[in-house]
């Protein structure tokens, strides 16, 4: 299923709209800029999931990095925890 509030959200950024519930049907675009489609929608599904693993990956590869240098450190495992919450 496609969700068009995350796809609204990852790629127009800043634009003013209302998504009431999960169907295009149900969007309101209250920008001054044209509505997009559903079709110009559902194009951007599949890049929509990549940016988001893509921005998942880095988080995670960041979080890795800060823990590993927090135990370069010599922390514990218990105080890294307690750091990182």
């Amino acid at each position: 299923m496609i969700d068009y509030s995350l796809i609204l959200t990852t790629n127009f950024e800043g634009k003013q709209f209302v998504l009431a519930g999960v169907n295009y049907e149900n969007l309101d675009w209250l920008d001054e800029s044209s509505k997009p489609t559903q079709s110009e929608l559902d194009a951007l599904w599949e890049s929509t999931q990549a940016t988001i693993a893509n921005k998942k990956a880095q988080e995670e590869a960041v979080k890795t990095s800060a823990l590993s240098k927090l135990a370069a450190l010599g922390l514990t495992q218990d105080e890294v925890k307690a750091l990182v919450g």
